[in-house]
């Protein structure tokens, strides 16, 4: 503000001579300190009139008129006494809006720097710090703090004070229920504590503060926390003070959504690259290599929808005679649920690691994991599960249904749906289960699937369904089992063009030689 006065001053000298040279009047500015030095009774004896100039906080000089040479008229002093006391209050008035405009180009520029250090500044506490320090030497307030929202929204914490330290911060954590001022703040816009007027001022002022003002720092998305300044000084904030304090609170809430949105996207890429990692171990080749002498034929894929997902297909042979074969889903999609997925499938490859009796029959070993999966997994989450042991010297299926989509059975002209046993992995702890055996011929077909295949959609909302897998095998009753596999991919390519998103989607077809 010491620089702008010299610039005040020549303007107010400028007028006086206008003045000066329109009225014969000699108006003369005497600037500080020349006028400090000068008494009102010397200014009374050598001058016919005087009057003081201010901008509205500090006095800028006199005004002073003397009696021109050969002018003692009284009427021609009175018209030019009025005229000065108007110029006078014209003075005031713009070195008062000079002074304020100073002070808000000022404040402008000083935030624009901040907002430009801050855009480059990767350390919120140090950008916090900035704008702390930014609250005091913008306004008249002594000190300032932040207090950031807990995610469960249920206190504030202090994290970070101008000067640093100072005082200690009564109520550095304080639980919104005590109804704070922060929460009317909040709630309501800029709050003022007052010491001497509010019982519980203590409660939030530090100590030597007799004034505190409180604002709502908030993004689009929802309070964050609060800003603080304090005063030693009883008084009423000006306007210019809280249009300040708004526009450091607007510029904190950036600093820290834009914190947040950094710690998200690392949090993003983190999850996506653990996703790419964990995807390699749901490979689509799902399908082992078997011996000739099985005369067996396998032809699979096992597709999510995202980098991972709930469809289960294993093929496992047991020895040189079975091979355990399971085709399931779990509810929901992704993380959620490959988590139930992998759960299932950890089970069935240490059950077929194992020489138990069990896997001769498949209900057992359904109801083991479900047992299993209801201790592990809440209430929303489980699976359908068809599990079944094809015996190649005896060319059966044994195999349980626990609330999957049926698979199917073509042998000859005739198409059958295997039966199912009961209800979904997960659902109830003792949950009952049976199993049903098929002999198989040569050039019988299965094909396993999940609903991901038959609720695919057209364009038209309507869905693929288990006939259409049957049209396929109608049409093609002698192909082989990579020949049948393609062409049911093929009709649900063309069922679902322009239709919705892919699900997680599983198919596997057998075939007997």
């Amino acid at each position: 503000m010491q620089a702008t006065i010299p610039e005040t001053q020549d303007w107010i000298a400028a007028t006086c001579r206008q003045f000066s040279e329109a009225t014969g009047w000699p108006l003369e500015f005497v600037p500080l300190p020349s006028a400090e030095g000068e008494s009102s009774s010397e200014s009374s004896l050598d001058a016919v009139w005087f009057a003081e100039i201010d901008d509205g906080e500090r006095t800028l000089g006199k005004l002073r008129i003397d009696p021109p040479e050969g002018r003692r008229r009284e009427w021609s002093f009175t018209a030019v006494a009025e005229l000065a006391e108007l110029f006078a209050r014209m003075m005031r008035r713009c070195a008062a809006t000079h002074r304020a405009l100073e002070s808000r180009t000022r404040e402008v520029s000083t935030l624009v720097d901040i907002g430009r250090s801050l855009s480059q500044d990767g350390d919120p506490k140090h950008a916090l710090g900035q704008l702390l320090r930014a609250a005091c030497q913008l306004t008249q307030f002594r000190a300032a703090a932040f207090f950031l929202l807990d995610p469960s929204v249920q206190w504030l914490t202090v994290r970070g004070t101008h000067p640093s330290p100072f005082d200690a911060q009564p109520g550095a954590c304080r639980m919104l229920r005590d109804y704070p001022p922060d929460l009317h703040a909040l709630a309501g816009g800029w709050q003022l504590v007052d010491r001497e007027r509010d019982d519980r001022a203590a409660h939030w002022l530090p100590a030597g503060m007799s004034l505190g003002v409180c604002l709502p720092v908030q993004s689009d998305d929802g309070p964050i926390g609060t800003l603080w300044a304090y005063d030693r000084r009883r008084r009423a904030p000006g306007d210019r003070e809280i249009h300040v304090l708004e526009s450091i609170a607007a510029q904190m809430a950036a600093v820290l959504e834009r914190t947040v949105l950094l710690r998200e996207s690392a949090v993003q890429h983190r999850l996506k690259r653990d996703l790419l990692v964990a995807s390699e171990f749901q490979s689509s080749e799902i399908v082992p290599p078997l011996p000739a002498e099985w005369d067996i034929e396998l032809a699979g894929l096992c597709t999510s929808r995202w980098e991972i997902g709930g469809d289960l297909c294993e093929v496992i042979p047991l020895d040189g005679e079975r091979l355990l074969i399971a085709v399931g889903d779990a509810s929901g999609d992704s993380i959620p649920a490959a988590l139930v997925m992998s759960a299932v499938r950890g089970a069935l490859r240490t059950l077929a690691e194992t020489e138990s009796a069990e896997l001769e029959r498949p209900e057992r070993i359904t109801a083991r994991i479900n047992r299993a999966l209801y201790r592990i997994t809440p209430a929303h989450q489980f699976m359908s599960l068809v599990c079944g042991v094809l015996d190649v010297r005896e060319r059966s299926f044994t195999y349980t249904n626990a609330g999957h989509p049926n698979p199917l059975h073509a042998h000859g002209d005739q198409i059958d749906a295997l039966a199912s046993h009961g209800m979904l992995l997960g659902i109830l702890p003792d949950a009952a289960y049976e199993s049903s055996r098929i002999v198989l011929a040569a050039g019988d077909v299965l094909v396993l699937y999940t609903d991901g295949i038959t609720e695919a959609m057209s364009r038209r909302q309507q869905m693929f369904r288990s006939e259409g897998i049957a049209g396929v095998l109608r049409a093609h009753p002698r192909d082989s089992a990579r020949a049948v596999h393609d062409a049911i991919c093929a009709g649900l390519s063309e069922h679902t063009l322009g239709g919705d998103d892919a699900d997680d989607r599983t198919l596997l077809v057998l075939r007997v030689g």
